[in-house]
């Protein structure tokens, strides 16, 4: 239809379920503590078969009040499973376009007029994508990267030299960035990076998201708090107590929870570990330790078929051993 397209669509869909939105909004909120104000809306009552005026308490834009209704990630395409650019390339232009021309576009109102007087092929289309409904997945917010492009930015790290010398550090936390928020998709969510000045040092952080989609990852939110959890990524030739402190000061209850990872090129050393079993027998705070050779455990569960977030939890598991009983 002229004028109707998927941002459209989208618009429409969400007036029709804005309650059920507004529901979901409102159930989300209480849990996680994000402050509300009661609003009116207008939505659609089934039972009714009209719309109708209901009162929810809703998120609202700090800046002009505004208020904001939330919408679970597995409802969230970026084009709706049936639509016209789907449509076009894959029912009307092999049917209707010479060899050679398929790539050149034909006017929308072309091809409207060719669907009201074939609406067998529009019909066809309709039926075959319902019948593969269940393949239609949810687009992810992030592109992971591919197993070769990650495999070939783990061997780029190895190659590089400890320390700051022709920006091994920045190269170091560009490709680590891109290997962990790959890697670790989807059990974790990239919540972002930032950095942090201690003592005249740039710290990097990867901060992700930790929405217990695992049982490991649960476990981790219940005996930790780790909400979020935080990467801190250092390309030095050997840890010392002193980046262990840095990020142990990071952690919180109330933000990061209270587990933090260290990324480095090489494992801690026996002085180092005890430090961090020390910190956590006085202050239940953990860190654990990534080193190249975890990433290169990540690239292999990926080649096998398995998660590299396994890799996490294995690390978290020989943690774990050296607690003291």
């Amino acid at each position: 239809m002229p004028g109707i397209a998927e941002d459209r669509i989208s618009d429409l869909t969400a007036s029709v379920i804005k309650r059920w939105l507004a529901e979901f909004t409102e159930r989300h909120c209480q849990q996680w503590g994000i402050p509300t104000s009661r609003r009116r809306l207008v939505g659609w009552d089934p039972a009714a078969l009209d719309w109708r005026p209901f009162d929810v308490h809703l998120p609202y834009n700090p800046s002009d009040g505004s208020p904001i209704l939330l919408a679970p990630l597995n409802l969230l395409r970026r084009l709706p499973w049936i639509n016209y650019s789907d449509y076009y390339r894959t029912a009307y232009a092999p049917l209707v376009l010479p060899p050679g021309r398929s790539g050149r576009a034909v006017a929308k109102q072309d091809v409207l007029a060719y669907n009201r007087a074939h609406f067998d092929t529009v019909r066809s289309y309709v039926a075959e994508r319902e019948a593969a409904a269940d393949v239609c997945a949810p687009d992810p917010l992030f592109t992971p990267l591919r197993l070769t492009t990650i495999a070939k930015k783990v061997k780029e790290i190895k190659a590089l030299p400890t320390g700051r010398t022709d920006g091994a550090d920045k190269k170091f936390e560009d490709r680590a960035f891109d290997v962990l928020s790959s890697a670790l998709y989807p059990e974790l969510d990239l919540a972002g990076q930032q950095e942090r000045t201690i003592s005249g040092a740039h710290i990097r952080d990867v901060i992700f998201h930790n929405d217990g989609k695992t049982p490991f990852l649960t476990d981790l939110r219940d005996l930790y708090g780790a909400r979020q959890l935080v990467f801190e990524l250092k390309n030095v030739a050997e840890l010392d107590t002193e980046h262990v402190n840095q990020l142990h000061r990071y952690l919180d209850d109330e933000d990061m929870g209270r587990l933090g990872i260290l990324v480095a090129r090489h494992p801690p050393k026996a002085s180092v570990q005890r430090n961090i079993i020390d910190l956590h027998s006085s202050k239940r705070r953990a860190v654990l330790c990534l080193d190249d050779s975890d990433l290169d455990l990540m690239v292999a569960l990926l080649d096998s078929g398995r998660r590299p977030i396994e890799a996490l939890r294995k690390k978290y598991v020989e943690f774990t051993r050296l607690l003291p009983k």
